[in-house]
């Protein structure tokens, strides 16, 4: 699956879930951010590629950031 399909769901998920204009905004912006460093970084563009590594390289990157 694309990964800006599943971007899409997840909102969609937050909406049905009843989450706020302000929270679904803020996820979309995270996700954007996701999306941005695994096409950019890691050259993914669907789910079934990401694993553990993808994930804790992106963690690593958000942490040395909020450090800054």
């Amino acid at each position: 699956m694309e990964l800006e399909e599943v971007i899409e769901e997840y909102l969609y998920h937050c909406i049905a879930k009843g989450f706020t204009q302000r929270t679904i905004k803020n996820k979309r912006q995270e996700m954007k951010q996701l999306k941005r460093f695994l096409m950019d970084e890691k050259r993914i563009s669907k789910l079934e590629s990401v694993n553990n590594l993808h994930q804790k390289a992106y963690m690593r990157l958000e942490y040395e950031e909020a450090l800054q």
